[in-house]
């Protein structure tokens, strides 16, 4: 799980795809074919769904963040830019999720991220791909 500071934002979370056929990397996916869904775990313990929107492409993988867009870096690895929303406060438990919208052959691991209230709460980061950025 990734430790995520409340109130973050311009969050870039770079994941790898792969196909759910055959467990190959997934490359050169249309950025337009990729939706991102998230849901937060609310303080209460009731979770909210943000319902699935379609990503946009970034001009390149130098980008500038921009809200729900993405573009592929490097064979099989995706940069996507997380809504600042996802990590709003009133929330202490998020879970990302990408889908391919047209073949519905995408998948990738379960990203799920433990929002804190300051950098002083965040002790270690335990996901093997622990690629993260923010700015």
């Amino acid at each position: 799980m990734r430790d995520v500071i409340k109130g973050t934002t311009s969050y870039t979370l770079k994941i790898r795809l792969f196909n759910a056929l055959n467990g190959g990397e997934q490359i050169g996916i249309t950025i337009a074919d990729l939706q991102l869904k998230y849901i937060r775990i609310l303080d209460s313990g009731e979770p909210t769904d943000s319902g699935w929107t379609t990503l946009a492409a970034l001009a390149g993988s130098g980008s500038a963040w921009d809200d729900n867009k993405g573009i592929e870096i490097s064979e099989g690895y995706y940069r996507v830019d997380i809504p600042n929303a996802a990590f709003a406060t009133g929330a202490g438990q998020l879970s990302l999720l990408v889908q391919d919208s047209v073949n519905d052959i995408i998948m990738v691991e379960s990203v799920e991220i433990q929002l804190v209230k300051d950098a002083g709460e965040i002790v270690k980061e335990n996901s093997p791909q622990s690629w993260l950025s923010t700015g």
